[in-house]
């Protein structure tokens, strides 16, 4: 069986501890035979300027790693604040490619 995983809460290796629930779940379900997960785990995008100080972080993670033998994906998404309908659409595009 495949699956995909599409969330927001996810552990990458800047923030490890986040989501961790989720990631507990997926390994232990990743482990029945035939089991193949993947997870898409998007993140804002921000330019690698030091001086966004709270932002600066997202621009450190990753675009791709194996955490615990499942594929992790951080594609990155034009996120303006409180905006949440932008912020949407810009994810489920930044995202489309890695579906197909």
């Amino acid at each position: 069986m495949r699956v995909l995983v599409f969330t927001s809460l996810f552990p990458n290796d800047i923030e490890m501890n986040k989501g961790i629930f989720i990631k507990q779940r997926m390994f232990h379900f990743a482990r029945l035979n035939g089991c193949e997960i993947k997870v898409i785990a998007p993140v804002p995008y921000c330019p690698p300027w030091s001086i966004l100080r709270k932002w600066h972080q997202y621009s450190q993670v990753k675009k791709y790693e194996e955490i615990d033998g499942i594929e992790v994906f951080h594609p990155r998404y034009p996120l303006i604040p409180k905006s949440k309908d932008f912020g949407r659409e810009t994810l489920q595009y930044s995202c489309e490619n890695l579906m197909s």
